[in-house]
C-alpha cells in the first residue's frame, strides 16, 4: 500500500507540473478539462500496470532454491534439519502496530465529515428558497441573497440580484447545468475523501474550478456585450457560503482571472501539440512501474532465517521432529501460502507465491511471508533483503526439468537427485570449513552466514555471494563454497540452464 501511494503521488505531481507549466495559459478550456478529469485516473490506474515481461524474465532469472542449513563449531549437531523455528510473536502494541492506518482513518473521517457538512449547507439553500422553472432547469430563488450558483440541473440565484445580473447569470448558469460541471467538482470531492492528505488534489479542485467559470464565461458572451458582462462581475456584494461542489458565479478570488481569460487572444491551433507530451509521459511512467515491480520481485527472493539457539550435545544424535505448522495468530501477522511441496513448487504455486510475495512488500504491516506444506515450513522476511546483484539467465527451480546433480549421486529421478545434493553439500560445507581459522573472528554464539551460489550451464560454481558478521566469516564460507566439484547442470527443454542457490551455514562458538 506504502509503495502505491507514493507512486500515486509521484504521477500526481508530475502531471500537474506538466499542466502548470504547458497548458495553464492556454484557452483550450475544454480539453484542459478533460486533462484535469483523465490525468487522477490515469495516475490511479497506473502502478496496476507494468510490462510484465520485464517482471517475469527477473523474477525467472532470479529466483533462489534453499538449502538447508549447516550447522558447524561448537556442541551443534550436524546435518540439522533445514526448516528453521519461525520466532514467536513479539507483544507489540496495537497503537504500535497500527498507527498510519488508524492515522488515515482519522484524516479520512474528518474529510467525510466536512463533505456532509457541505451537503447540508446546500441543502438549507434549497429549503430557503422558491421553486420554479427556467427551460428544462430547476431554478431557486434564495431571499435576502446575492447567492448564484449551480448543482447539477437546478440553478439558485438570491432575490438580491438585479434583473441585469439575473440575465447574464441564468446564460453563464445554464453551461454548468448541461456540461455536468457538478460532476466534475464531486469526482474531486471524492478523491479529496481518499487521499486527504495529498495537496495536489486540493490544486486540481480549484483549477477545475477554475476552468468551468473559464467555460461558461466564453458561452455566455459569444452573442452578448461583454462589458455588461465584466460589470455584472465586478458589481460584487454578497455573502454567500463557499460549497466547493457547486459551480458559484461570484467568487472573488476568480473575479479578475476570469475577466483576464475573457480578454486574452484564442490559442494557436498549433498550441494542441502540447497534449502529446502525455503519450511520453505516461510510458515513462509505466517504464518506472515496471521497473520498481521487477525490482520488488527481485528483492523478495532472498530469505531471511531466524534459528534457535542450538541445543547442548545430546548422547546420541536422534531425528529431527517435525515442526509445528502454524503459531495461533501467525495467520494475521505473517502472509501464509500452502503448497504441496515447498522444495519444488508448481507454475500454479510459483504464481502465487510471486502475487503474495507483491502484496506482502506493499503492505505497511505485514513483512513477512510463511509457505508451508505437510511436514514443514519456511519465513521469508522482505525487510532483511541484501543488495545482491547476480547474473541473469537462470530459471525457477520449479521451472527445472532436470535439477542439478552431484557427482556420485544416483540420477534415477529429480527427488533422489536432490535430496543427495543437498547431503553432499552439507556434508562438505561441515568437512571443509575450517573452524579454527576463522574462530577468533566469530562473535560468541551463533553466526550466521549466508551464501548465494549459481550452478552453471557449463555445471561450474560461479557468483557466490555472501554476508556474515565479519569479511574472515565470509572469505571462508566463499573459499568452500568455491572448491565444491563440477556437476551435471540442470535442464529445461533439454537445455542446461543456471540454477541459483542459497546456502546458510549457522557457525556456534561457545561462550
Amino acid at each position: 500500500m506504502v509503495v502505491y501511494i507514493i507512486q500515486l503521488s509521484i504521477f500526481l505531481v508530475i502531471f500537474w507540473g506538466v499542466y502548470e507549466l504547458f497548458l495553464k495559459k492556454e484557452t483550450f478550456f475544454n480539453y484542459n478539462r478533460l486533462y484535469l478529469l483523465l490525468t487522477p485516473v490515469i495516475s490511479m490506474l497506473l502502478p496496476f500496470l507494468s510490462f510484465n515481461f520485464l517482471a517475469t524474465y527477473a523474477v525467472e532469472a532470479q529466483q533462489f532454491v534453499e538449502l538447508p542449513a549447516v550447522f558447524i563449531g561448537d556442541h551443534v549437531v550436524k546435518n540439522a534439519t533445514e526448516q528453521a523455528a519461525i520466532p514467536v510473536n513479539s507483544s507489540v502494541g496495537f497503537l504500535e502496530k497500527h498507527v498510519w492506518s488508524l492515522a488515515y482513518a482519522l484524516g479520512l473521517l474528518i474529510s467525510l465529515s466536512l463533505f456532509i457538512r457541505k451537503i447540508f449547507q446546500f441543502k438549507q439553500l434549497h429549503q430557503q428558497g422558491t421553486i420554479s422553472y427556467y427551460f428544462n432547469l430547476k431554478l431557486v430563488e434564495v431571499p435576502h441573497s446575492k447567492i448564484a450558483c449551480t448543482f447539477f440541473k437546478t440553478i439558485y440565484l438570491g432575490n438580491n440580484l438585479t434583473s441585469t445580473e439575473k440575465e447574464q447569470i441564468l446564460k453563464h448558469e445554464q453551461v454548468h447545468a448541461h456540461q455536468y460541471h457538478s460532476l466534475d467538482l464531486l469526482f474531486f470531492e471524492v478523491l479529496k475523501i481518499a487521499l486527504w492528505f495529498h495537496p495536489v488534489v486540493y490544486f486540481y479542485q480549484k483549477q477545475i474550478t477554475n476552468l468551468h467559470e473559464y467555460i461558461a464565461d466564453a458561452e455566455a458572451t459569444k452573442n452578448s456585450d461583454k462589458k455588461s458582462y465584466y460589470e455584472s462581475l465586478l458589481n460584487v456584494a454578497f455573502g454567500s457560503e463557499q460549497i466547493s461542489f457547486i459551480n458559484q458565479f461570484f467568487n472573488h478570488s476568480l473575479i479578475k482571472k476570469r475577466i483576464v481569460m475573457l480578454q486574452k487572444s484564442r490559442s494557436a491551433k498549433a498550441a494542441k501539440f502540447k497534449f502529446l507530451i502525455l503519450i511520453p509521459l505516461i510510458l515513462a511512467m509505466l517504464t518506472y512501474v515496471s521497473c520498481s515491480n521487477t525490482a520488488d520481485l527481485m528483492d523478495s527472493k532472498d530469505e531471511k532465517m531466524e534459528v534457535p539457539a542450538p541445543p547442548a550435545a545430546p548422547a546420541s544424535p536422534t531425528p529431527p521432529a517435525s515442526p509445528e505448522l502454524l503459531l495461533p495468530n501467525e495467520t494475521e501477522n505473517y502472509g501464509v501460502i500452502e503448497v504441496e511441496d515447498i522444495d519444488n513448487l508448481t507454475d500454479e504455486e510459483t504464481d502465487r507465491f510471486m502475487s503474495l510475495s507483491k502484496k506482502v512488500m506493499a503492505d505497511d504491516k505485514i513483512h513477512k511471508l510463511v509457505i508451508v506444506d505437510k511436514n514443514k515450513k519456511r519465513i521469508i522476511d522482505f525487510d532483511e533483503t541484501p543488495d545482491l546483484n547476480l547474473t541473469e539467465g537462470g530459471v525457477p527451480f520449479a521451472a527445472v526439468e532436470t535439477v542439478p546433480i552431484y557427482p556420485g549421486c544416483n540420477e534415477t529421478t529429480n527427488e533422489v537427485a536432490k535430496e543427495c545434493l543437498k547431503d553432499k553439500i552439507t556434508q562438505f560445507v561441515n568437512t571443509n570449513f575450517d573452524t579454527n581459522a576463522v574462530k577468533p573472528f566469530a562473535e560468541k554464539g551463533t553466526n550466521r552466514i549466508y551464501v548465494r551460489f549459481a550452478i552453471t550451464k557449463e555445471g561450474n560454481i560461479n557468483n557466490i555471494q555472501a554476508r556474515a558478521s565479519s569479511p574472515e566469516l565470509v572469505k571462508e564460507a566463499k573459499r568452500v563454497v568455491a572448491m565444491l566439484p563440477r556437476m551435471k547442470p540442470g535442464e529445461k527443454d533439454g537445455e542446461p540452464v543456471n540454477v541459483f542457490y542459497t546456502l546458510p551455514i549457522l557457525f556456534q562458538v561457545s561462550e
